[in-house]
């Protein structure tokens, strides 16, 4: 799995806004930023420190900057990382400008 594909879940799965951290919570923010871990075990860990189930699926909608529009090279990269993370129960709506 590509660094693209962790950040975008890492946004798209912490995009809840007005959380409150518990102390033990610096422990799964340390899980979910180690690059040593699989995908899964950082998205794992992502998915406790917001309270989601683990069998949770996630809708969301990000729009993407591209010159070129829906034809070019990061709109194509941005879909390429979207049926990844499909896989990972996220749901992601591209929207290109």
């Amino acid at each position: 799995m590509t660094r693209l594909t962790a950040l975008f879940c890492a946004i798209l799965l912490g995009a809840t806004g007005g959380t409150v951290f518990a102390a033990d919570d610096n422990a799964l923010r340390q899980r979910a930023y180690d690059q040593t871990l699989t995908l899964e075990q950082r998205l794992d860990a992502i998915r406790s420190l917001y309270g989601y189930a683990p069998d949770a699926k996630f809708s969301r909608t990000v729009c993407i900057w591209d010159i070129v529009g829906r034809n070019g090279p990061v709109f194509t990269a941005a879909e390429d990382q979207r049926i990844r993370l499909l896989g990972y129960g996220v749901d992601v709506k591209l929207v290109p400008y």
